[in-house]
């Protein structure tokens, strides 16, 4: 609980239609509205890790109120998220105990979850917000209850579910229309996304030279990428993937959503030409290695060496020329490792190519790996938070029991960590939770 409020900003009409897929009021709006600042009077009493400021209160109240909406409605926002969580994780939500959990009804567990996620994309110190917080549960309790006492009153919301709907012969424009919606719109990803696109236009004004007039169509320009290339924290999930997974297999259009691309990128990937050049250096690196993914190292002049040894393996078994590669590699760990480090572990990723790890190797417990320590550990939030560790290597690590976590004061155990690894690499790897070849 907390004594001093910030100052309040009244919820209004306009602050409540940016999460719906039209830009006019209709009749249920104004009880929505009036709830959602009845909310935020109640939220004002309470700060989840020392986290809300300000006009987080009006965000979150609009999210929980979004939610009420959600579930009253039967928009099935909530519960195509639940749904592919479950088809990919086999229950319905990390973290909580989901006995007695009603899918598509009001549940403890889905405030717990949803005032997580809002306060894990506020988080600008790049740690874990603990699920489990005094603080989360007593709010949570709060908003459930008065959340659980509105569902009797609140009208549903025809319009919106009019709007949503995606006619099985919709075209590109019609299909984009619902993509925006679901990326920009939709109270699930709308905090995350919505300063994802304030720090694209800020860095657009920035820029030397930008006329007034030509804003407006670099702003749509990038806009219209991250619609298509940028990823929400929830599953790592593009738009085109949220839009599929609301629409159901059942629809005419699912399969033409999940392999929806960038008009601007279609047919130019530039990553499926260098497979095969990954897979045979997988295969050279291999090779030198004793068919061992990791290598350790001391120093950086060693990993030269090494990566040298890699590319004249290639040269000689496939007879091209390396300079162009074997150059990307050097670049590579010179951009990505300081001079000054104890050791360097340089691990091979089947999907990515070489990856190079500083002052990591006394945490990892391998035959022949002469900077092991036993009582040496590593933080969890160093392999899971830092989008430059890949999802693999972690993976790598953990399951072939290599490695010792650090503990951190004052959470209640790491269970939760390990039982939903993946969902945390998706959740904060974001585009980097899929290794991409480097090259």
């Amino acid at each position: 609980m907390k004594n001093i409020f910030p100052r309040l900003s009244r919820i209004t009409l306009k602050d409540w239609l940016e999460y719906h897929p039209y830009d006019r009021e209709v009749s249920s709006d104004s009880y929505y509205v009036e709830f959602a600042n009845d909310l935020q009077h109640e939220t004002l009493h309470f700060d989840v890790n020392d986290n809300l400021v300000g006009s987080d209160y009006k965000y979150l109240s609009c999210m929980m109120t979004c939610y009420l909406e959600d579930i009253v409605s039967r928009t099935g926002l909530w519960t195509s998220f639940i749904d592919e969580h479950h088809k990919l994780y086999g229950k319905y939500l990390p973290f909580y105990d989901l006995e007695g959990y009603e899918r598509g009804d009001f549940n403890l567990a889905d405030i717990q979850f949803l005032i997580w996620h809002f306060c894990s994309n506020l988080s600008i110190q790049n740690h874990f917000i603990d699920p489990f917080s005094i603080e989360n549960t007593e709010l949570a309790r709060v908003l459930f209850a008065a959340l659980n006492e509105a569902s009797d009153v609140a009208p549903a919301n025809e319009d919106m579910r009019t709007a949503l709907t995606l006619a099985p012969d919709a075209d590109i424009e019609q299909i984009k229309s619902h993509l925006d919606f679901f990326f920009f719109g939709c109270y699930l990803h709308h905090y995350y996304t919505r300063t994802l696109l304030e720090e694209g236009i800020l860095d657009i004004k920035n820029q030397k030279g930008i006329l007034r007039q030509e804003l407006d169509l670099l702003v749509a320009k990038r806009r219209a990428r991250m619609l298509f290339n940028r990823v929400s924290p929830l599953l790592a999930q593009r738009s085109t993937e949220m839009l599929a997974c609301w629409v159901g297999e059942s629809h005419p259009l699912y399969t033409k959503l999940l392999s929806l691309t960038d008009p601007e990128k279609e047919g130019n990937d530039p990553f499926e030409s260098h497979v095969g050049i990954v897979k045979r250096q997988e295969e050279c690196f291999l090779e030198i290695n004793e068919y061992q993914r990791i290598v350790f190292l001391e120093t950086k002049h060693e990993a030269f060496e090494f990566i040298e040894n890699v590319w004249e393996r290639y040269h000689l078994k496939y007879g091209m020329d390396s300079t162009d590669r074997k150059m990307f590699d050097v670049q590579n760990l010179s951009s990505e490792v300081d001079d000054d480090l104890d050791n360097l572990v340089i691990f091979f990723n089947p999907r990515a190519g070489m990856e190079f790890y500083p002052d990591i190797a006394q945490c990892i417990a391998m035959v022949d790996n002469p900077f092991y320590d036993e009582d040496a550990e590593t933080d969890i939030e160093d392999l899971i938070l830092d989008d430059r560790v890949s999802s693999d290597f972690v993976f790598y690590l953990i399951d072939n029991q290599m490695i010792e976590i650090e503990p951190i004061a004052g959470r209640g155990g790491f269970h939760y960590v390990w039982a939903h690894c993946d969902f945390l690499l998706r959740y904060w790897k974001k585009e980097k939770y899929v290794s991409k070849p480097k090259l």
